[in-house]
């Protein structure tokens, strides 16, 4: 590989086990893998995306609510222009 590695696509510390923390939220928040249906989507993906006020985002990455990472990667976004002069974003 051009920097000397070699990729690992198949390796336990790459895929997430289930049922398991949902990733870089909350603790107690468990995600499962199971078929598709109206209570897994209300109680998983519906709780996952759920909106809520948010004013900051937290120390760490460890997120209460999508709109803490939401905001995270706006505020990343911003930062990365500011740094750049304002000429990361381009009409």
């Amino acid at each position: 590989m051009a920097v000397g590695g070699q990729p690992r696509f198949y390796h336990k510390d790459i895929f997430p086990s289930y049922p398991g923390p949902g990733p870089h939220h909350r603790e107690g928040f468990t995600v499962n893998l199971e078929r598709c249906s109206v209570d897994f989507v209300r109680n998983i993906y519906m709780a996952i995306e759920q909106p809520e006020e948010i004013d900051a985002v937290p120390e760490d990455d460890n997120f209460d609510t999508i709109g803490q990472f939401y905001l995270s990667v706006e505020n990343g976004f911003k930062s990365i222009s500011q740094e750049q002069g304002n000429q990361f974003f381009h009409r």
